[in-house]
C-alpha cells in the first residue's frame, strides 16, 4: 500500500504488551488487493514506525523481530477513517472507498467494526480471451467484529456479513 496518513496515536505500557489507541486517517493513496483467484498471502503491514531505544525494550523482547515485538500489542478503540482519496487496486479492479472502522485487539485476533462505502470503481471480468468491463456505482461492506474475517466472509449463508454492489 502507498498511503498518505495522518494520526493521533497513543502507545502506553511496555512492549511486548503495550496498548495502542487513538485515531488514524487514511487521506489518500492506493491499497493493493489480490486479483480474484490469485493465491498467496497478502502483507498488509509493511511500514517503518521508527526506532525504539534499548532502554525501553524488555530482555525477553530484545533481539526479536519487529513483528514478534508487536505480537502482544493490544489495540484499544483505534478509529480508522478512510477518506475518499483512498483506492483499492488489483489487476482487474480499481475501487474508491471511504468510511470509518474501529479496530480492537486484546488477544491474537483483531476485531473490526464499522462500514466501508464503495464510492465508485471499475471491474474487468476475464473469461478466457474475453474481457468485460463493469462500472461499480456504489457498495457497502459492514464489519461486525468477526475474529477471522477472511474465513468468515468466504463461508456461504452467514447472516452477519452484508455487502451490496450495484453494477
Amino acid at each position: 500500500a502507498e498511503l498518505k496518513v495522518s494520526s493521533d496515536l497513543t502507545l502506553s505500557g511496555r512492549l511486548p504488551e503495550a496498548t495502542l489507541s487513538g485515531r488514524v486517517v487514511l487521506d489518500e493513496g492506493t491499497i493493493r488487493i489480490p486479483t480474484i483467484g490469485e493465491r498467496g498471502e497478502v502483507a498488509i503491514v509493511d511500514a517503518e514506525v521508527g526506532e525504539i531505544g534499548d532502554d525501553t525494550i524488555p530482555d525477553e523482547v530484545a533481539g526479536a523481530s519487529p513483528m514478534a515485538m508487536l505480537g502482544g500489542l493490544r489495540i484499544s478503540a483505534l478509529r480508522v477513517e478512510v477518506d475518499e482519496g483512498v483506492w483499492l487496486e488489483s489487476e482487474d479492479a480499481r475501487i474508491q472507498i471511504r468510511g470509518d472502522i474501529l479496530v480492537t485487539r486484546a488477544g491474537a485476533e483483531p476485531r473490526i467494526f464499522g462500514d466501508l462505502e464503495v464510492v465508485r470503481g471499475s471491474y474487468a471480468l476475464r473469461v478466457g480471451p474475453l474481457r468485460r468491463e463493469f462500472d461499480i456505482e456504489r457498495g457497502l461492506v459492514q464489519f461486525y467484529g468477526t475474529p477471522d474475517l477472511v474465513r468468515f466472509m468466504s463461508k456461504s449463508g452467514v447472516p452477519h456479513w452484508t455487502h451490496t454492489l450495484s453494477i
